[in-house]
């Protein structure tokens, strides 16, 4: 970045400054439009006049007879017709009607940059979903062609990108767009483990160089991961909670001055608020639904199978794998293995294990024996292959 030169020119400041002129006449337009009624009723009355003119004259001057005569008749005539259409305007029409203006922009904006210019579409789930895949497909429909990269950032069982229909509507995956997941399962537990640490550590040489064994325990550490299920802003989050119980407790605590275990396991029953309001804001819709269906799987887990680990099988439908599927994605439960068989059961019946959210059960092992499975035990695979594990809804 420093000391060498600039391998692209600079953009025309002419054609930059248009440009920059049209983008914000673009969003007033949009402004005004998202400020207007949904819908509206809007009348046009159109006046047409007929209007006709005649004129007769008639005049007799002779210069040597001082005699002078005229006539004149004038006749006018006038008719109009007022024509009154009325109709209802929708918002989605504006936006029907300009795509061209938008694609054009874009065009103008690749050749500008002599590169492909980016659309970037956040938090998708936060729109209804019915009308998720229509939304897509307008960004889908402008961007395609015109030198632009459309990425969407959203929950996945919680959107509807692609809906069949005659025309299709949305994007379809692997036709259209590419789906890039950007957390590691704790499937893939020493993957995540190295990929966390990482990020620990980069955080720790901001301030001032201190290493990841000075700081925490072992086993805080496999908490530590356990607690977040994999999710990095949950891993920071905890992390942080964790740092402020191990300062209140002291340094002359018989735990020691490091972050233990017991931290983290407070720390994440005070992270518990956080996800809670995430999980109010990110389910409108089917809220109620949702807190029904979770309360159930924690009551299973801490009062009948008293396990962090269940099992689910994969031929399970309806609205008890709906609900699993979004808690997965609201990061209340977290996969734990994909393909799990029993020691005593149907032979060929597959199942797939999760992990309660660690909040749930931080005071759960003492008063009920509960038991936590480490992730990072040689023998987990066996301890989950239990039928007391498995739940139905």
């Amino acid at each position: 970045m420093f000391g060498s030169l600039p391998r692209r020119p600079p953009f025309n400041k002419s054609k930059t400054l248009e440009i920059s002129d049209v983008l914000s006449s673009l969003i007033k337009d949009l402004e005004s439009q998202l400020c207007a009624p949904e819908q509206a009723s809007k009348q046009i009355t159109i006046l047409q006049k007929d209007q006709k003119n005649n004129k007769l004259g008639l005049a007799l001057e002779k210069s040597n007879i001082p005699l002078k005569a005229s006539a004149e008749k004038l006749t006018s005539s006038e008719n109009s017709v007022q024509e009154q259409t009325s109709y209802t305007s929708h918002k989605v029409e504006y936006l029907h009607q300009n795509i061209i203006k938008f694609q054009n922009f874009f065009q103008e904006l690749s050749k500008l940059s002599d590169g492909s210019s980016f659309l970037i579409l956040d938090d998708l789930y936060h729109i209804r979903k019915s009308d998720q895949s229509k939304v897509l497909d307008y960004f889908h429909r402008v961007a395609k062609g015109n030198g632009v990269w459309l990425k969407v950032g959203t929950i996945k069982h919680r959107s509807q990108w692609y809906e069949h229909s005659e025309p299709p509507i949305g994007m379809k995956l692997g036709d259209d767009a590419k789906e890039i997941n950007l957390d590691i399962s704790l499937e893939r537990f020493e993957t995540l483990k190295e990929l966390l640490k990482k990020i620990l550590s980069g955080l720790m040489e901001e301030t001032k160089p201190l290493s990841i064994k000075e700081l925490m325990n072992p086993t805080a550490v496999d908490r530590l991961i356990l607690a977040s299920g994999g999710v990095v802003r949950d891993f920071i989050g905890i992390f942080s909670n964790a740092i402020n119980q191990a300062r209140e407790r002291g340094e002359k605590s018989h735990r020691g001055p490091k972050i233990g275990a017991e931290d983290v396991n407070l720390a994440t029953g005070d992270y518990d608020p956080i996800k809670r309001e995430e999980f109010k804001l990110d389910t409108a819709e089917d809220r109620e639904a949702l807190e029904v269906a979770f309360q159930k799987l924690v009551a299973f887990c801490t009062e009948k199978s008293k396990c962090n680990i269940f099992l689910v099988s994969q031929k399970l439908t309806g609205n008890t794998r709906s609900s699993i599927d979004q808690l997965i994605d609201l990061r209340l439960i977290h996969p734990v293995k994909s393909r799990v068989t029993l020691k005593k059961g149907p032979a060929g019946e597959l199942y797939e294990a999760y992990m309660l959210d660690l909040s749930q059960y931080t005071a759960s092992r003492k008063v009920h024996r509960f038991q936590i499975i480490d992730l990072n035990a040689s023998d987990k695979d066996e301890l989950i292959r239990k039928s007391s594990l498995i739940y139905s809804g």
